[in-house]
């Protein structure tokens, strides 16, 4: 499940910061168009490195709980005395692990 926060600011429609925004303008120029774009910009989160940290380790849990999954060969006839193999075995460098992870 992926859940993305959509945040955004909408621009001031008072006269009076209008004017204020264009006295800003006249004494610095670059400063109030920065605003301008600061009051357009839309902000994610969470950040896309912890969202890859995430998936990243989700598919190290993967791993891990697929591994743990055994043949059923032992519980069912203890007398042949079987060691406890996972029932399909991955790694890490498995095709499927190294591409979700690219």
């Amino acid at each position: 499940m992926i859940v993305i926060h959509l945040n955004f600011k909408m621009a001031e429609k008072d006269e009076k910061k209008k004017k204020k925004a264009i006295k800003k303008k006249d004494n610095a120029e670059g400063e109030a168009e920065d605003s301008d774009e600061d009051q357009n910009k839309i902000t994610y989160f969470p950040k896309l490195s912890k969202v890859e940290t995430f998936f990243k380790n989700a598919l190290t849990m993967i791993v891990t709980s697929t591994n743990k999954v055994s043949n059923l060969e032992d519980d069912l006839m203890p007398f042949l005395q079987k060691e406890k193999q996972p029932n399909f075995p991955i790694t890490e460098e498995f095709p499927w692990i190294v591409e979700a992870k690219e």
